[in-house]
């Protein structure tokens, strides 16, 4: 969604606190997308197979056939699994035994409805949207309209692209972009630190010295009366300097 906004690093650790909170099921949803940068739509995709391994153990990274990404296009997007996202993991999946084995090919996001086999149904993308804006809702400082499934997919962005130095290739394959154009507009500036600059940059709002102090001298008082005007003198029809010659 290109009108969706990335968190900010205090909105973020927020959301984290927020997800511990919350029951397992919706807690590993949000850490799955916020950790791994994957779309929605993708990461609902996901089996017990691609993020556990044959003895249960939650694997190293998780991957995505170019079938199951956006386009179906490029080659397989391995994403390593973080501390966060594992723990979310480890205590989703340890819940989900308790109901029963699991097998590789479960949907990993189980939705509670289920298919005429009885067989299990993995959360509709419109179930997943509404639960993840609700929460974001609840964190979000300001803002709350570009708040989206797709916030946590550009706030994955922002943080690789500042730990990798501002390199726009690396995030280019990070996040499977076909070109770098389409990662730029990720990357979109803070609004925030747009504002922040522009007003830094306007000099006039730095303090001034105290003006300096000058004696005030009094002014000559005006006359309260006008002088009456004195009467031309008598033209005496000729120069002055000149005088007339003797007739």
């Amino acid at each position: 969604m290109p009108g969706a906004r990335p968190l900010t690093p205090i909105e973020e650790r927020k959301l984290v606190r927020l997800a511990r909170r919350l029951p397992l099921r919706e807690n590993c949803l949000l850490n799955a997308q916020l950790w791994t940068g994957y779309r929605i739509a993708e990461i609902l995709r996901w089996t017990v197979g691609h993020v556990s391994d044959a003895s249960g153990q939650v694997r190293d990274k998780v991957g995505l056939r170019p079938a199951h990404l956006k386009g179906g296009y490029g080659s397989t997007r391995w994403i390593p699994i973080g501390p966060e996202l594992r723990r979310a993991l480890a205590a989703y999946l340890a819940q989900r035994r308790q109901s029963g084995p699991l097998a590789p090919e479960d949907p990993l996001f189980l939705s509670r409805h289920h298919h005429p086999d009885g067989t299990g149904k993995p959360i509709c993308s419109s179930s997943a949207e509404k639960m993840i804006r609700r929460r974001l809702r609840q964190i979000a400082d300001g803002d709350t309209q570009r708040l989206s499934t797709h916030t946590l997919r550009k706030s994955w962005a922002k943080r690789l692209y500042e730990r990798s130095g501002h390199d726009l290739i690396l995030v280019r394959d990070g996040l499977a972009h076909s070109c770098v154009s389409v990662t730029q507009r990720y990357l979109s500036g803070d609004g925030q630190k747009l504002d922040a600059c522009i007003l830094a940059g306007d000099w006039t709002r730095r303090p001034r010295s105290a003006p300096r102090r000058t004696t005030a001298w009094p002014l000559p008082s005006r006359p309260t009366t006008v002088p009456p005007l004195e009467e031309p003198a008598a033209d005496p029809g000729w120069l002055p300097g000149f005088a007339p010659a003797a007739a």
